[in-house]
């Protein structure tokens, strides 16, 4: 870049990529970063009491505010921020889904007033370390590029529907709801595939929003949450608390095979287990449905056999790549230990641009930055809705109930909390779609001011 303004281009606005442009503005005008809630959920029915441990380290103080404020392009490929952990409810309410997707055009202008920021409905499709640049394109569209100082790759991970929604508009995203929402209220037995987080989640979520249906929960392995290093007495709450809701559990059993059947003519779906079962359902739902980390416009030498990018504790690249010091990498696509969840996501993003202002501030004063932030692995934790409960594991302790998902979820998943803390809970309603156009380009993939020098 030629210009004295630093450009900061953040790849990907989910948890990581929008925590990480809310604490830039936030450092870059010397402001402190909000505090975190101090107190924890309450005692559950064999929790203990009283706040948690911190969960993440803190972070270093900034020492002033820049003297020249950098700009921002945000690329993403949707139109707006989804928030996926809502997705196991949202995937069967499309009244779920409306107030968990927030579209960019939709953001009140107050919220980042005085701040030059754009947002490009785009995905990535290459990028040179040494020169600086990105490609990128929208629908395979003509393939355009964009320079910057400062890069913050957040792109997550790649899930099948109708785990998350395949869509990329929130209109569309709607409409796909309802139909599965639609589709799901016909059926008499619905199965589910995959006892990880979301299978629990949604199995129970789907029992809860259809209780007139069957809900079957179908696991390979002895117990849920199998790949997760977790205390087996919370894998074991995890089941007892997802039969609680009337959710039908079958570990230890794999499915086989699946086939369409005529019965009595009815269209159903035949399925036969690793035990010799059968089971004849309406619907089933595949719950692991992860792809990979959105990563395939990284060279191989960035990535590791996932395809998550490999990072120093800083977060930065490795130092063998071109202008290391100048690209990082948040969210789920890190490379390393522990659960992929959004709260670590939103961790990693603040710790990025903490960095990033460290950097700029000693830029400004011809000095070699120190003091970097660095990620903290700490023992892994999780929280879990499980159909009108939850459950939590955080400091060595287990806590579960009612109260503990009003605390940690709320009625929507955590919707609302999260699109608070992201700045993207006051959004205005646009009827007029010319306005859209102009704010966001979604077919051609153009940078547009959404909020600029207001």
């Amino acid at each position: 870049m030629t210009s004295n303004q630093p450009h900061v281009l953040i790849v990907g606005g989910a948890y990581g990529g929008l925590s990480a442009l809310n604490t830039l503005i936030a450092l870059s005008s010397g402001k402190p970063l909000p505090e975190a809630r101090k107190r924890g959920p309450p005692a559950g029915p064999g929790g203990q009491k009283g706040p948690p441990p911190p969960a993440f380290a803190p972070l270093p103080e900034i020492s002033r505010a820049l003297r020249t404020k950098p700009n921002y392009t945000v690329i993403d490929e949707r139109d707006g921020f989804y928030h996926t952990v809502g997705a196991p409810l949202g995937t069967i309410s499309s009244s779920f889904t409306k107030n968990m997707w927030a579209r960019y055009a939709d953001i009140d202008p107050q919220r980042f007033s005085g701040e030059d920021i754009q947002f490009i409905q785009a995905s990535a499709t290459g990028l040179d370390l040494e020169k600086k640049t990105l490609k990128y394109s929208k629908d395979s569209a003509e393939e355009k590029s964009i320079s910057y100082d400062y890069l913050v790759l957040g792109t997550g991970m790649r899930r099948g529907g109708p785990v998350v929604p395949q869509s990329t508009d929130k209109a569309d995203a709607l409409e796909e709801s309802d139909r599965y929402e639609a589709s799901l209220s016909k059926a008499e037995k619905i199965v589910l595939v995959g006892g990880g987080a979301v299978g629990i989640e949604m199995s129970a979520e789907t029992k809860l929003h259809f209780p007139n249906s069957s809900v079957i929960l179908i696991q390979s392995r002895d117990a849920l949450l199998a790949a997760e290093p977790l205390p087996a007495e919370y894998k074991a709450k995890a089941l007892d608390l997802v039969r609680e809701v009337g959710v039908e559990v079958k570990l230890g059993n794999r499915v086989l095979a699946e086939k369409p059947v005529n019965e009595l003519g009815r269209q159903r779906i035949e399925l036969t287990l690793s035990n010799g079962e059968i089971i004849r359902c309406d619907k089933v739902i595949y719950t692991a449905t992860q792809k990979g980390a959105n990563t395939g416009f990284l060279s191989k030498d960035l990535v590791d056999e996932k395809g998550c990018v490999r990072t120093r504790e800083t977060l930065q690249f490795p130092t063998h790549s071109p202008n290391a010091d100048s690209h990082f990498a948040v969210g789920d696509i890190v490379s390393g230990p522990g659960i992929k969840r959004s709260g670590p996501a939103q961790n990693s993003g603040k710790i990025a641009a903490t960095n990033i202002i460290k950097l700029l501030l000693a830029a400004e004063d011809n000095e070699a930055a120190t003091g970097l932030a660095t990620v903290q692995h700490g023992a892994p934790t999780m929280s879990l809705a499980v159909g009108t409960q939850a459950m939590t594991i955080r400091g060595g302790g287990l806590k579960w109930g009612k109260e503990i998902r009003d605390r940690a979820f709320g009625p929507d998943l955590g919707a609302k909390g999260t699109l608070e803390k992201l700045g993207l809970s006051k959004v205005v309603t646009r009827t007029d779609p010319l306005e859209d156009a102009v704010r966001l380009d979604r077919g051609k993939g153009e940078v547009v001011p959404v909020v600029a020098n207001m």
